[in-house]
């Protein structure tokens, strides 16, 4: 057990000599929101889960834990995540670059999807989830592969039930394919987006190529996998390529597209599905809940 632990610091020390940028995909701030201006919103550009069949008004706040792996903690007036919580629920990987919260943007617009409170007139498709966040992105949205390995490894052991990475890599890690399997093998769904140049997800970016990781992207239409297995084939789903509302980084909101809006949107209503599973006690694999959301965004198209 001691070797195991030696070898796999090793590696990550190994790692960590080499400057690989998480590069975030490309996002588009194009417009700001105010309360009055996103009720005239069309209906389209706003994700709901009666959307998908569930309903917040049946949740019963059973708490589901998501791990945000990108740019820092939400400090948006339209999430309430406390000093207390921030200390508990939040830690960065970076060496060069102080503090956990959020300097770009990204990481809020991600969560925003998810967990906006309704505070300001914007209600995420999961309010009641439990949002935990792993700071790996500096303040130009740039990383090492340590860092991205360390927040995996963190958001293992707080047990989280989620993880959403919105940024890829060009390159393949064996180590951090085998962090990833332990995710897995723990029963955590991880979901990542598969860049927004490629239709295919055979030519996603990493971690999103890997078998356990169910791959969220960009293309012409919407489609998705019809295997069984997720080890015959990865579950991905990709989008039109649509704008959404979702938080700004200090206040207000924003247009959020590109396929880093994906992930989020396919990780909120997998917090539905473990939800219903958790509430009537039942146990459950990561199998299926991708099963499930196949289903959920198949009846959806």
């Amino acid at each position: 057990m001691a070797v195991t632990l030696i070898q796999t610091y090793l590696g990550i020390f190994l790692f960590s000599t080499y400057l690989l940028r998480c590069c975030m995909h490309r996002i588009n701030f194009e417009k700001k929101y105010t309360k009055e201006s996103i009720s005239k919103l069309p209906s389209e550009i706003i994700y709901k889960p009666q959307d998908f069949g569930f309903s917040i008004d049946l949740c019963d706040k059973t708490s589901v834990k998501v791990g945000i792996v990108d740019s820092g903690a939400i400090k948006s007036e339209s999430y309430k995540f406390s000093k207390s919580h921030s200390r508990r629920r939040a830690m960065s990987f970076l060496e060069d670059s102080a503090g956990v919260y959020d300097q770009t943007g990204h990481a809020t617009a991600v969560a925003g999807i998810i967990a906006s409170s309704g505070v300001n007139g914007l209600t995420g498709i999961s309010p009641h989830a439990s949002m935990y966040f792993a700071r790996c992105l500096d303040e130009k949205n740039n990383g090492e592969l340590s860092a991205l390995m360390s927040s995996l490894l963190w958001c293992m052991i707080k047990k989280i039930d989620i993880v959403v990475i919105s940024l890829g890599l060009r390159y393949k890690s064996r180590l951090l394919h085998d962090i990833i399997k332990k995710l897995y093998e723990n029963n955590i769904c991880i979901f990542s987006s598969s860049g927004n140049d490629l239709g295919a997800t055979k030519d996603a970016e990493f971690p999103a190529r890997f078998d356990e990781v169910f791959a969220c992207g960009i293309g012409g239409s919407s489609s998705c996998s019809d295997e069984d297995g997720v080890s015959k084939k990865k579950y991905y789903l990709n989008f039109k390529n649509k704008k959404i509302i979702s938080l700004d980084l200090n206040a207000g909101f924003v247009n959020f597209s590109g396929s880093s809006s994906v992930p989020p949107v396919v990780a909120g209503v997998a917090c539905h599905i473990i939800e219903s599973y958790k509430r009537r006690k039942e146990k459950y694999t990561v199998n299926d809940v991708y099963s499930s959301l196949i289903h959920s965004f198949s009846s959806n198209k």
